[in-house]
């Protein structure tokens, strides 16, 4: 079963300064084999945003390769530079449609 990793990182902080962490997970998702990886700026219209300026979605086989990139000490050290951010992490188990 899939499971599409979702990462929507506050607006209050500067998306310039955080786009290249977003850019960083990203590769490392690829790296780890997310069969499709998608980031950069949310467009959404400011009143169905829920304040994110920034997201990642990066959709992997299954859970064992969910954990192995989450676990992975790069993408820790990465996920740390978002520190201070509100950081908000949905992991979606299911089908593709």
């Amino acid at each position: 079963m899939t499971v599409a990793h979702v990462v929507a990182i506050g607006s209050e902080t500067d998306p310039e300064a955080l786009a290249p962490v977003v850019e960083e997970l990203a590769r490392l998702a690829r790296s780890a084999g997310a069969a499709h990886v998608h980031h950069g700026a949310n467009a959404a219209p400011s009143e169905f945003s829920g304040g994110a300026a920034l997201a990642l979605a990066a959709v992997f086989a299954d859970e064992a390769a969910l954990d192995a990139y989450l676990d992975d000490p790069a993408h820790i050290a990465a996920a740390q530079r978002l520190d201070g951010a509100a950081v908000t992490v949905i992991d979606l188990k299911g089908t593709p449609a």
